[in-house]
Order: C-alpha cells, then sequence, then structure tokens
C-alpha cells in the first residue's frame, strides 16, 4: 500500500485504548524513520488507513488487560533484576571481607603456633 507520497507505508500496531492490536497503515515518513528523499513534505504525509476490521468490546477489554499485564510484568521484571544485582554486590562485598578475616585469622593462628 502507497502512500500519498508514493512510498510504501509502514504498518504499525495500535495499543491505544480504543483499537488495542489494531493493524494500520501510515506514511513511513510520519515517524523520521526514513530520509526526507522519499517525502515531499517535512514529517511525511497525513496517510493513515486501518488494515484490520473493528474489534468487539470484549476483545478490546481482553486485549488491554493483557497489554496491562505485560506492562506490570515488564516493570516488576525490572525491579527484580535491579535487586538482584544489588544482592549479586553484596555478595561480592561480603565475600571480601569474609577472604580479608580469613587472613587475618590465619595470620592470628601463625602466631599463636609460635
Amino acid at each position: 500500500m502507497l502512500c500519498r507520497c508514493r512510498v510504501k507505508a509502514a504498518r504499525w500496531i495500535s495499543w491505544s485504548v480504543d483499537n488495542p492490536g489494531q493493524w494500520y497503515f501510515k506514511c513511513r515518513n510520519a515517524r523520521g524513520l526514513t530520509a526526507r528523499v522519499f517525502c515531499a513534505q517535512e514529517g511525511g504525509c497525513d496517510f493513515f488507513a486501518w488494515h484490520d476490521g473493528p474489534t468487539s468490546s470484549f476483545l478490546r477489554k481482553v486485549l488491554n488487560d493483557l497489554r496491562d499485564v505485560v506492562v506490570s510484568l515488564r516493570m516488576e521484571k525490572a525491579y527484580r533484576v535491579k535487586e538482584i544485582e544489588e544482592c549479586r554486590a553484596k555478595v561480592e562485598e561480603q565475600r571480601h571481607e569474609v577472604d580479608s578475616v580469613r587472613r587475618e585469622l590465619a595470620s592470628a593462628q601463625e602466631l599463636v603456633c609460635e
């Protein structure tokens, strides 16, 4: 499908509340993805067309709920990854402390044995 710039239109997925998961076509230059050489207008033309037909309110609700769960899980994952990194740093720090204390203990034992 060509836009008004006579360039192949890009296909996108809408994640708006009203049209979740709906595919649509838009001028590829509208988002600054390609050089302006392909389009006479700065920022592309105003071409827009839906690829999919309308969906039921039930399907919209399901897709919006699923999107919200995915966003929530991604945020939780990022939080957990950060926690793990902090814990690993603490473990490494404590490992160095244990090694230092073991060396001190070995030195003290040598002094006692002498």
